[in-house]
């Protein structure tokens, strides 16, 4: 199959199974993460130039679908629900951001608490007890939040701290 790649000279490239460069964006920022591969779309997160972040939809041959600009640098991949109807992207200033996957509409916001730094990719799980969906998060503090996903308010807990 075809691979996809970010760069850290703000470019984006598709390759095909031989390593042949198929095309590539330009100035799509620094890409730290993995991408999201979902039926004919692509799904990736980039530090823009400057402070802010990206989020990108384009299709497998290079139309974009969608773009969200995020107040803070986004080096985190993003996670997708179990439906695959939303995609999840965390900046590293602790913003996370629902947004619908077909449309590039932010669905809801909410926020860490201040000072926590996320710089690794989230993972969306359900909760055994509550089977509330929610996204899990880990900070450069090694702490661990839980965003509720599901219909109500979008609470953020903190439900582990990895120094203790």
């Amino acid at each position: 199959g075809n691979t996809y790649l970010g760069s850290s000279n703000g470019h984006w490239f598709k390759f095909d199974a031989d390593g042949k460069l198929l095309w590539w964006l330009k100035d799509v920022g620094l890409v730290k993460s993995t991408a999201v591969l979902l039926g004919n779309n692509i799904y990736f997160a980039s530090s823009g130039n400057g402070n802010n972040g990206n989020a990108y939809a384009y299709s497998v041959d290079k139309k974009l679908a969608w773009h969200q600009r995020f107040e803070s640098p986004v080096i985190a991949g993003p996670a997708v629900s179990a439906d695959q109807a939303t995609l999840y992207i965390v900046d590293v200033g602790g913003s996370v951001a629902a947004i619908d996957i077909a449309k590039g509409s932010i669905l809801w916001q909410a926020q860490l608490p201040a000072g926590e730094m996320v710089v690794a990719t989230p993972v969306f799980n359900v909760d055994q007890v509550s089977q509330i969906p929610r996204l899990l998060i880990r900070t450069q503090a090694d702490k661990i939040f839980a965003v509720n996903c599901g219909s109500g308010a979008h609470t953020v807990t903190e439900i582990a701290d990895i120094n203790e």
